[in-house]
């Protein structure tokens, strides 16, 4: 079974962070969140807007990108 997700846009305010770790951040979003997606079982529901809440500000973009998949991957899953 193909399982897709298509987000049509993108924003996301990393207000707060080093500008270098915002940067490298935003271009790990991507594989972050097909792990966190892959993680979970079932389908998904589709979201017409997903506030990912709060995140722990960090020096490494790795977690930043991980905080914010698993925060979008939490609010699309189906219960």
């Amino acid at each position: 079974m193909t399982r897709r997700v298509r987000i049509k846009r993108l924003e996301i305010d990393l207000r707060g962070l080093d500008p270098k770790v915002a940067e490298a951040a935003a271009r790990q979003l991507g594989p972050s969140l097909e792990r966190a997606l892959a993680q979970r079982r079932g389908g998904f529901d589709s979201a017409h807007r997903i506030d990912a809440g709060g995140i722990a500000p960090s020096d490494h973009s790795r977690d930043v990108a991980s905080s914010l998949a698993q925060q979008v991957a939490q609010r699309v899953r189906r219960s």
